[in-house]
């Protein structure tokens, strides 16, 4: 939690910094490009970090047994939210709004967040199956709802928390930092490949390649659009599908 909380004060003091340059003249430099790779990537990546090390006690503690269905999702989703909801408390509204623009989306950006959904569900999701089958790798441990505790975790976690928070972090801190200090083909690609590497506990290496390959394209519309409304709602569907799929309500379309 401290590494974090220092992170996102360096970040607050330097936004700030910025705000008072804006006032005397034009900048030429980019805020966050005065944080350093290990500070940003802090942020970034503090809530699975966190999630990790939480779990390797509690799974020490019982012997390798969870004393709740879905507490990896769980913990996760409640570190994550922690964590933006320090950085939105912290910023000035100038910041979080160059960070996280929200706003209604256009009929093109709507088009764009349903074209999105589909393509990651039709053609990412099975490139990802086709590459956990050549190297024999295993699909990650989502569990099926056994239980309502477990389905309404699951449930909250992966269709209301995960698609604002991980875009917050991901398409918000990662995309914007990586832009002001490398260059824009840089930025799309790490922080997709940052995305991807978060998802290897739940999603195994099926779920590292397809949420790397959704990233970049999640990349590119909040580049596009200047808008994260977009590519949050074009993650909450994914997540949903998935959600139907594994609730039995709509068939997986997804070849095993």
């Amino acid at each position: 939690m401290d590494v974090a909380n220092e992170c996102i004060n360096k970040l607050m003091r330097i936004l700030k910094r910025q705000n008072r340059m804006e006032c005397d003249g034009p900048s030429t430099e980019e805020p966050l490009s005065q944080l350093n790779l290990w500070q940003w990537l802090g942020v970034v990546l503090s809530p699975f970090l966190l999630t990790v090390l939480v779990l390797t006690v509690v799974f020490t503690a019982t012997g390798g047994t969870s004393p709740i269905p879905q507490l990896s999702t769980g913990i996760y989703s409640l570190l994550s939210v922690f964590v933006v909801v320090l950085l939105l408390r912290r910023l000035s509204v100038t910041a979080r709004t160059e960070l996280f623009p929200i706003r209604p989306p256009t009929r093109v950006e709507m088009a764009a967040t349903v074209a999105a959904a589909l393509v990651t569900i039709l053609v990412f999701d099975p490139v990802a199956t086709l590459v956990t089958n050549v190297f024999g790798s295993g699909n990650g441990t989502v569990d099926s709802f056994d239980s309502s505790l477990g389905a309404a975790i699951f449930i909250i976690s992966s269709v209301v928390i995960a698609p604002v928070v991980e875009e917050f972090l991901f398409r918000g801190v990662a995309l914007n930092t990586l832009r002001s200090k490398y260059s824009m083909a840089v930025a799309i690609v790490g922080s997709s490949i940052l995305f991807g590497g978060i998802h290897l506990l739940s999603g195994g290496l099926s779920g590292v390649t397809s949420a790397t390959l959704s990233g970049l394209v999640y990349a590119g519309m909040r580049i596009k659009f200047e808008n994260l409304t977009g590519v949050i709602i074009a993650h909450a569907l994914n997540n949903l599908y998935w959600v139907l799929v594994i609730g039995g309500i709509v068939p997986n379309v997804v070849p095993g």
